[in-house]
């Protein structure tokens, strides 16, 4: 083993400067697939979510806030009953976040409130209903904690990959904490500015669920009355559906680019150790004639493709921790990937050789 460690590196420095560049090629092509991949991944899960909403008619705002700071934010009682009304009836939904609670320190809390559960396809009641992301593990279900003024119980824990729409933007609730409740419920967590201010929040995020023209006018007018910000109403569904394409394209694009790379970098891999292999056949002849085996030689290639690879993928795999692209990877997973794709990688110029091929080859020297 250890003699073949040494002829692999061996090799290595008769191709040093080709191995330096191929590594950061390499590199920037790993780094590149895994963001792809995660852009692949996040799209399946875009378009779950995407499918649940395009089960109604969904009506959104865009929002423009006032410049003026002294501007009156709270809703007159006709106005906010134009709003509550629409959330009794279970046709309006809306979130507020940055919930902040002694317990759960460090800990996003997503309040849902309205018809939010039966947007997003998730269990809803007329009573406060907890859940928890699917990466928690220092919360487990049946725990309780206080929001505002009330007590809260975990009921259940969220399938992974559970998510919602901040405007365009998946919101995934994996390592959240996920609150649903009736907008009846919502006004008695707060009081005084902190529910004003929530308020504000939850005309912020407002949509509206099959609302006939004149609900949205009403609601658009009753939001515009605050003279704190001004909203124009939109066609969510088609909304979303503009920015699903965009990003399906931009997925599709990307997967051209990343594919066509891996081809011409393997092609590059296995012609350097085909090549290797050319140069070095004198030299495993002779090993052969003095008591090296066939398997001697694939490990000598296997430690070869090792010293190739390997700092690629580490360098690789430490960024993807780094800027948590798919999560933390344990180093003894790393060090499993390299061990496995050397040795697929080995087999390539493996199959080439066989005693009698080298013992042929001696011959015709």
């Amino acid at each position: 083993m250890k003699t073949a460690a040494k002829l692999a590196m061996k090799d290595v420095k008769k191709n040093l400067t080709n191995i330096i560049f191929f590594v950061f090629q390499l590199t920037f092509c790993i780094i590149f697939f895994v963001v792809v991949m995660s852009g692949i991944v996040n799209q399946f899960f875009y378009q779950k979510t995407y499918d649940k909403v395009m089960n109604s008619k969904i009506t959104g705002f865009n929002i423009y806030y006032s410049d003026n700071v002294d501007s009156d934010g709270e809703l007159n009682q006709k106005d906010e009953t134009v709003i509550r009304d629409m959330f009794k009836d279970n046709r309006a939904y809306s979130f507020v976040d940055g919930i902040r609670t002694e317990k759960l320190k460090g800990v996003p809390i997503i309040i849902g409130v309205g018809a939010f559960g039966r947007a997003y396809g998730y269990p809803s009641s007329s009573e406060i209903t907890a859940f928890k992301g699917s990466n928690i593990k220092n919360i487990e279900v049946g725990e309780n904690f206080s929001i505002g003024n009330t007590n809260v119980v975990i009921k259940e824990e969220l399938p992974f990959g559970a998510s919602f729409f901040r405007k365009a933007y998946l919101n995934k609730l994996d390592d959240c904490i996920l609150v649903i409740m009736p907008y009846s419920k919502f006004e008695t967590l707060f009081t005084g500015d902190d529910l004003n201010f929530y308020k504000m929040l939850i005309r912020t995020n407002l949509n509206l669920i099959d609302a006939s023209d004149s609900e949205v006018e009403d609601i658009t007018n009753a939001i515009n009355n605050t003279k704190q910000n001004k909203v124009i109403p939109i066609s969510y569904n088609n909304y979303l559906t503009e920015q699903y394409n965009e990003k399906k394209n931009n997925i599709y694009f990307y997967t051209i680019i990343i594919i066509s790379a891996f081809i011409f970098i393997s092609y590059g891999v296995f012609k350097n150790l085909l090549n290797l292999v050319d140069k070095n056949i004198t030299e495993y002849t002779v090993n052969i004639l003095f008591g090296a085996t066939i398997k001697d030689i694939f490990i000598r290639n296997f430690f070869y493709v090792m010293i190739i690879i390997g700092p690629s993928i580490l360098i690789s795999f430490f960024f993807i921790n780094a800027v948590r692209i798919i999560g933390k990877t344990d180093i003894l997973l790393q060090i499993a990937v390299i061990i496995l794709i050397s040795i697929l990688v080995s087999l390539v110029p493996h199959s080439r050789i066989s005693r009698n091929y080298l013992l042929n080859n001696l011959r015709r020297d």
